[in-house]
């Protein structure tokens, strides 16, 4: 059984042309071996835009979010990667379920290309 991925779009994130990062989400998710994934684009108003991906992650049953940059996810990381897998298009970065991240304070690495 794949695999199911999400692409993940927060609007108050995304450049001018957020069909083009759709399509760059798609190709990648193409590109790694998974299913069509459903995009979840939210609005720059959306009250708690980490709660809307949460409840799509488990109504979708996703172990994989996909992004167009890792600002998109940035701020949910740490508790995401409890639970799936983070995927950035541009640059193409992974951290994987279960990432450690480094403590509060400490530069970020980890990432694996």
């Amino acid at each position: 059984m794949a695999e199911i991925a999400l692409g993940y779009i927060r609007l108050d994130q995304s450049g001018s042309d957020h069909a083009g990062e759709e399509r760059a989400i798609r190709a990648l998710a193409e590109r790694k071996g998974y299913p069509e994934p459903e995009v979840l684009v939210v609005d720059r108003d959306a009250l708690m835009p980490t709660l809307l991906l949460v409840q799509a992650i488990r109504r979708v049953g996703a172990s994989v979010v996909i992004a167009p940059t890792r600002e998109h996810i940035w701020t949910a990381r740490r508790g995401l990667t409890e639970e799936v897998t983070l995927i950035a298009v541009a640059p193409e970065q992974v951290w994987a379920r279960g990432h450690r991240w480094a403590p509060f304070g400490a530069p970020e690495s980890g990432a694996k290309a």
